[in-house]
């Protein structure tokens, strides 16, 4: 079986839906790449992606390199200051 996971809240489910007894391992990576992906979305979603996403503080401690590098990412392209040149 393969696991594909995604965090709704701060809960981790299978694709199908199936809740799992797991922790997210990058739970702010996975806020701000939401938020991110909000920008192409219009569904009831979107706008609750990037108030979860604003209220969320960085991350300390253990994993915070691969969590925060996203978040910066992610205020860059939120903010409309992400430019590819």
């Amino acid at each position: 079986m393969v696991r594909i996971r995604r965090i709704i809240g701060i809960g981790v489910f299978l694709i199908d839906g199936t809740p799992l007894d797991e922790k997210a391992l990058h739970p702010v990576a996975i806020i701000a790449v939401n938020a991110e992906a909000s920008l192409a979305a219009d569904g009831k979603y979107a706008k609750q992606c990037v108030e979860k996403f604003w209220n969320t503080p960085l991350r300390t401690g253990d994993r915070r390199y691969y969590d925060n590098f996203l978040y910066m990412f992610a205020m860059l392209a939120l903010s409309g200051n992400y430019r590819i040149y």
